[in-house]
């Protein structure tokens, strides 16, 4: 279930990006440039790609529309989205109460 392509475009668009920070940081403007033209070059193919590539490297199979995931979220037991109704458990574990001020002298 691999696509060969897709996954030598991201190895080759990080091994350019870190080509581009150093060139950049190290003032060799010539291969910075060249670096970037490939980097847009590489996005190019990307973009062609996901309308032609392999099933999972298509832009369609990004996304699956609500009522896949509402067939999917049943199969799998997870809870509606409506019994998620207010601050989940991460979300409470992401922001903290404040402490509350009462028998507090400030």
């Amino acid at each position: 279930m691999s696509d060969l392509p897709t996954r030598v475009f991201h190895w080759v668009v990080a091994v350019a990006v870190t080509g581009q920070l150093a060139t950049g940081f190290g003032g060799v403007m010539e291969w910075h440039f060249r670096i970037g033209y490939a980097v847009l070059l590489l996005l190019l193919f990307r973009v062609i790609w996901g309308f032609v590539g392999g099933r999972w490297s298509r832009f369609a199979a990004f996304a699956h529309s609500p009522a896949i995931v509402s067939v999917m979220n049943d199969l799998c037991g997870r809870p509606h989205p409506d019994h998620l109704i207010g601050r989940t458990p991460l979300g409470a574990l992401s922001r903290p109460e404040p402490p509350s001020r009462r028998g507090s002298r400030h």
